[in-house]
């Protein structure tokens, strides 16, 4: 399973930002600058593709930008990203591999 993902290390384990601020990059579409104490990305995990269609819509009716919509991903899941009003990006995705508690 884990050999599916296009990013050698999808989670920071041993400092390879670099790694993956440009995995980020290439997911997101969003540029990637320099150093900066709000930069990483929050994720969201929920129970079902609908929780991610209703916490995108509640994140845009917050004021939040989509960055990205929520779509199928190629591992099978379902997932999508926005920016808050406070620049943070998130995450929100549904994975048919784990089992998040509702």
């Amino acid at each position: 399973y884990a050999s599916e993902f296009r990013y050698r290390n999808p989670i920071i384990y041993d400092n390879d930002v670099v790694n993956v601020a440009a995995g980020l990059k290439q997911d997101t579409g969003l540029d990637v600058g320099g150093p900066c104490p709000t930069e990483f990305t929050l994720g969201h995990n929920v129970a079902s593709k609908a929780q991610v269609d209703a916490v995108m819509d509640q994140a845009r009716r917050a004021g939040a930008a989509i960055v990205k919509p929520a779509h199928e991903t190629f591992w099978g899941g379902y997932a999508g990203y926005f920016q808050d009003p406070d620049c943070h990006l998130w995450e929100v995705a549904w994975n048919p591999h784990w089992d998040v508690p509702q």
